[in-house]
């Protein structure tokens, strides 16, 4: 229950502020960010730290820069 309601009143933030996304810091953050995303619409960017990355991550060139 508890869970839902940070997760309602996030989500109602987010639109008041008319966000484009919910960026998500480190693993804590997205567990929450996840269930805004989803009340919201919003895209989801889970974001780490630099070095932070599983060794067998792979990179990927994309048409903006790189992605993991």
């Amino acid at each position: 229950e508890l869970f839902r309601s940070i997760s309602e009143r996030m989500a109602e933030i987010v639109n008041t502020i008319g966000a484009d996304y919910i960026a998500a810091p480190e693993a804590r953050g997205w567990g929450i960010a996840g269930a805004v995303s989803l009340l919201t619409g919003k895209p989801l960017l889970m974001i780490r730290k630099a070095g932070k990355l599983p060794q067998s991550a792979n990179i990927v060139t994309v048409e903006y820069g790189t992605a993991y």
